[in-house]
């Protein structure tokens, strides 16, 4: 009886511990917004999707941003903010089906994981796109 309760308290203390975990929401300092639309071999919007990404290394992805995405400047109630915006495309190469979005970039030496959008299961076929759509506001 006592290995049946050692087994789960040792994979709950390893799971809670993982560090890709330490960050599930985002800092209030910073938002994140992410769309996803899916087009057609023919170019017709089959899938418009929107989420909230889960942000694991948030230094490593806001570098990333700010390295490729363009920038300007709004104010809201006499604050002003900064926001990058950032897109990418895909083109399918063969039929799947897509269930998520990540964003994996070097981490001390080792690509991994720094952001993943779940969502929806889509169908994609041969030659269909999709484009993703990352808009980040911040303080300067």
């Amino acid at each position: 009886m006592e290995t049946k309760f050692l087994i789960p308290v040792v994979f709950l203390m390893v799971f809670v511990n993982y560090p890709g975990f330490a960050l599930w929401e985002q800092p209030k300092d910073i938002q994140l917004f992410m769309q996803i639309q899916i087009r057609d071999s023919d170019g017709t919007l089959v899938a418009y999707i929107e989420g909230k990404p889960r942000i694991f290394t948030l230094d490593v992805l806001v570098q990333w941003l700010e390295s490729v995405s363009q920038k300007s400047t709004i104010t809201k109630d006499g604050k002003t903010y900064e926001v990058l915006r950032y897109s990418a495309q895909q083109s399918f190469l063969n039929a799947n089906t897509m269930g998520g979005y990540y964003v994996r970039l070097p981490v001390n030496g080792i690509t991994d994981i720094v952001m993943y959008m779940d969502h929806g299961s889509y169908h994609v076929k041969k030659d269909d796109t999709s484009m993703a759509y990352f808009t980040l506001i911040r303080q300067p």
